[in-house]
């Protein structure tokens, strides 16, 4: 998994991105193979005034899936890039998990016509 982090507006501290790095690959350590590129976009909305402006959005590049995009806004970074990275953890789980069943339960016999329409049903 590639992942690229785009800082914008986020006075980050020394130290803070390797943090992000760090929570961004515990979260998704299960996941690493199922994911090709992960792009995080961080901003502060209000710059140095606080408040619940930190923002981060994840888009997941998923192998043979397409992508998945989270979003969520916080006070703190850190906090925001941990609860992205979780809910974006149970998306791509969610993601796979749905399509192996869907090949668990085989190919869907086909109907001719709607059910219930009386041309099509045996009289």
């Amino acid at each position: 998994m590639k992942v690229r982090i785009q800082e914008g507006k986020v006075g980050m501290l020394p130290g803070t991105r390797e943090a992000i790095l760090e929570r961004i690959h515990f979260a998704l350590a299960r996941l690493n193979h199922r994911i090709q590129t992960l792009q995080v976009r961080l901003d502060d909305r209000n710059g140095p005034k606080g408040g619940v402006d930190k923002r981060c959005v994840m888009e997941a590049v998923l192998v043979q899936r397409g992508s998945l995009v989270v979003e969520i806004s916080d006070e703190d970074i850190l906090t925001a890039v941990t609860r992205v990275a979780q809910r974006l953890a149970r998306r791509v789980a969610d993601e796979f998990e749905r399509s192996r069943d869907l090949r668990r339960l085989g190919p869907r016999p086909r109907t001719h016509g709607r059910l219930g329409d009386p041309s099509t049903e045996a009289g």
